[in-house]
């Protein structure tokens, strides 16, 4: 086989990242579909396979530009952080993993976040007690950039979440089972960008 068509071949069927010689130190692009690069490598925002792992919260990574649909599994992938800029949130960035989410001490309406660039995301944490209810609202105008939310427990298990295609996304917890942190991931559907509120109401 020329070396020609055993390019075509792994182009073709490639699993793990597709290799480009001509990408030089970074000869991996991203996957179009499986496992987007080899192991110990993670997709960047340039559609390149780099060293390191992703922000691994138990969701299968997925590049943004084959997320066609709202239905099927929660994707939540390894996210670029960049400066903030003029975002209305900067002072409260980064808050783009789970660890650095934004803390919420006090329940109501919080103005003036924004997902400012695509893929960005916004974290943000708050404690709960067993037999409390819990409504979470991300307000914001559709038209403007889809936005979607998923709430963690304190193990960090998917226990809501909103993804409809109109405004606002609306999560609820009847009843608390698990006392502890949980925390709230906002982010822009297939890379929009949208501003929003946050209201938070526990009973």
């Amino acid at each position: 086989m020329t070396r020609a068509l055993a390019l075509v071949a792994l182009f073709s069927g490639c699993l793990a990242g597709c290799f480009d010689p001509s990408l030089g130190d970074q000869p991996f692009v991203c996957a179009p579909n499986g496992k987007p690069c080899p192991d110990n490598y993670r997709c960047n925002g340039n559609n390149l396979c780099v060293p390191g792992s992703a922000d691994d919260i138990g969701i299968d990574f997925v590049p943004p530009d084959i997320k066609e649909s709202k239905e099927g599994p929660l994707i939540i992938d390894a996210r670029p952080v960049q400066p903030p800029g003029n975002c209305l949130d900067a002072a409260n960035e980064p808050n783009n993993t789970q660890d650095t989410a934004q803390e919420i001490l006090r329940d109501g309406r919080s103005p003036d976040w924004e997902i400012c660039y695509p893929l960005d995301i916004d974290y943000f944490s708050f404690d709960l007690d067993t037999g409390q209810s819990l409504e979470v609202k991300v307000i914001f105008k559709n038209a403007d950039g889809d936005l979607d939310a998923a709430l963690f427990d304190p193990e960090k298990t998917l226990v809501g979440q909103g993804r409809s295609d109109t405004d606002d996304e609306t999560i609820t917890l009847p009843t608390v089972t698990k006392k502890g942190r949980y925390v709230l991931a906002v982010f822009g559907f297939a890379g929009d960008t949208n501003k929003y509120d946050l209201q938070i109401t526990r009973q």
